[in-house]
């Protein structure tokens, strides 16, 4: 072996049994389709400060959106990766610019002993570099809390660079960009994973496109425009983890008790969906979005959604709030969840459902002659629906492809480096197998 590949093995060798390997943040996405939809007529009328608006839900692209929040164990793994001496964690970090809060793991408001107040990501500063933050015991798959807005946005741009060491300032949302225009900064056109717009979440939690025959939306995100039922999970199809508005909690049937954990885990009431699948969307927790409201001369961020400490007349499709500035200290009942660009369409789905099948035909058949901007991308390319969207449709039929899990990741660094390694020993030993394969019994020897 000469001595390139030598060197070559050793500096492999060395990085590959040294590197800690990360672990990948992966999340499960549902599809929202039906591009084009009408906006909803309901007037934001609930909330502490409803503002009156209206005219929210139309997207005219498919994207997706998580099926759930981010949860303790994914937030551990971002404040492991950006911070891993647990610089976030010394009490005189300047809170503006943090991605952890101390309330995540031992909150000082009010003396609440509760799971719910006092989060679920444990800090050890005598654990080793870069597994500092974990979750705490039965709460790796509760929602991460306490996350204000500019934290949302820093676990995004995190995501969108490749996780790891990736960094957090920038790529999705430049976070100078706030202090300096008072505007919150605005989505990047590459973004790989974002916070969803308002209108993206609106559509996800309450548009039907098969509601009453023609489409439409929904009070409340478990496809009901009656308020959810507030009772421990599992529950039924519209339950959720909502106070009751008699003042009492499901979890005691009594009166409020701080000690009590009011949380449950993320997909726990399992058959209360929207539409397009999305789960707890009107209870657990509020979700960040890009929207803004004005107050005080600035835009402040607008959550969506309902939350575990409040009932359901906070919460639902006419609940439009927002919260003090994006850096301000967060609370119990604010977390994300996240939204990303759809995958590449399938020639011949036309409701974007991941599938070629009847439904997408019915799609060509009502409009055919019409703007093919309703085909979703997945035609012929004609501006118009025309035969040749028929022949693409008859072509696919029966085809379809796996919307799941897996996108906005990257493979373990030690993986990679592995398959580095795998292929120069593959390149160095090369001359080596060829002479060994010319001293095979039946070969000839020049």
């Amino acid at each position: 072996m000469n001595r390139t590949c030598l060197l070559k093995l050793a500096s492999l060798l060395s990085f590959c049994f040294t590197s800690t390997a990360t672990a990948a943040v992966t999340f499960d996405w549902v599809t929202v389709g039906d591009p084009g939809n009408l906006a909803d007529t309901r007037i934001m009328d609930k909330g502490g400060r409803p503002d009156d608006t209206t005219g929210y839900g139309a997207v005219g692209y498919t994207y997706r959106i998580a099926e759930h929040h981010v949860t303790n164990s994914q937030y551990a793994e971002f404040l492991n990766a950006v911070d891993p001496s647990g610089a976030a964690a010394d009490p005189f970090w300047n809170e503006s610019g943090s991605i952890y809060n101390f309330n995540m793991t031992s909150s000082t408001i009010g003396g609440q002993t509760g799971t719910a107040y006092t989060g679920g990501i444990a800090f050890t500063d005598a654990a080793s570099a870069g597994s500092k933050y974990s979750a705490k015991s039965g709460q790796a798959n509760y929602p991460a809390t306490w996350i204000n807005w500019n934290s949302g946005a820093r676990f995004v741009n995190w995501m969108h660079n490749g996780q790891g060491a990736a960094d957090t300032e920038n790529g999705v949302y430049d976070l100078t960009l706030y202090g300096a225009t008072g505007e919150l900064p605005p989505r990047q056109a590459d973004a790989t994973v974002f916070l969803p717009s308002e209108d993206e979440f609106y559509k996800a939690a309450y548009y039907d496109p098969t509601k009453n025959g023609t489409g439409g939306y929904w009070a409340y995100g478990v496809q009901s425009d009656a308020p959810p039922v507030a009772e421990a999970p599992s529950g039924g199809s519209t339950s959720a983890n909502l106070r009751f508005a008699n003042e009492t909690y499901w979890q005691t049937g009594a009166i409020f008790d701080d000690s009590v954990d009011y949380l449950t885990e993320v997909g726990a009431y399992n058959t209360a969906k929207s539409h397009y699948g999305l789960q707890d969307v009107e209870g657990l927790i509020y979700q960040w979005t890009e929207g803004s409201s004005p107050a005080f001369g600035k835009n402040f961020p607008v959550y969506r959604g309902g939350a575990w400490y409040y009932d359901s007349d906070s919460s639902g499709a006419g609940h439009r709030n927002l919260y003090s500035f994006p850096y301000a200290a967060s609370y119990q009942w604010f977390g994300l969840r996240l939204a990303s660009p759809a995958p590449p369409g399938l020639a011949g789905d036309y409701n974007d459902d991941g599938a070629v099948d009847a439904a997408d035909y019915t799609i060509f058949e009502d409009n055919l002659g019409l703007d093919a901007a309703v085909l979703g991308g997945n035609g012929s390319g004609a501006a118009t629906v025309v035969g040749a969207d028929y022949l693409l449709w008859k072509n696919q039929f029966g085809q379809s492809i796996a919307t799941g899990s897996g996108a906005n990741t990257i493979p373990e660094p030690a993986t990679g480096w592995l398959l580095l390694l795998t292929a120069t020993l593959t390149y160095c030993l090369r001359p080596y197998r060829d002479r060994l394969a010319s001293c095979r019994p039946g070969s000839i020897v020049s």
